[in-house]
């Protein structure tokens, strides 16, 4: 087994043109062996994207009970 030491990086910014093949080989790599990856120049404000960090933070700092209610379904949506 490989030392796991940096989140691979995928930079979506090629996806505005025409070399996102090399892209998808990075995206491929990074799932393959990873099994997730820090995206950058993806286009989603930065206001929204604090805004589904801090529901998270919310949701997570609920009594455990309460977060139990939210059940797991067969796509595996839930807590």
């Amino acid at each position: 087994m490989t030392e796991f030491t940096d989140i691979p990086i995928l930079d979506l910014a090629p996806l505005r043109g025409d070399d996102w093949h090399h892209l998808a080989q990075e995206f491929r790599d990074a799932y393959a062996t990873t099994g997730f990856a820090y995206v950058i120049n993806h286009g989603v404000d930065e206001a929204l994207v604090d805004q589904v960090f801090a529901a998270s933070r919310a949701f997570h700092a609920l009594p455990l009970a309460e977060k139990m209610t939210v059940s797991l379904n067969d796509l595996h949506r839930g807590y």
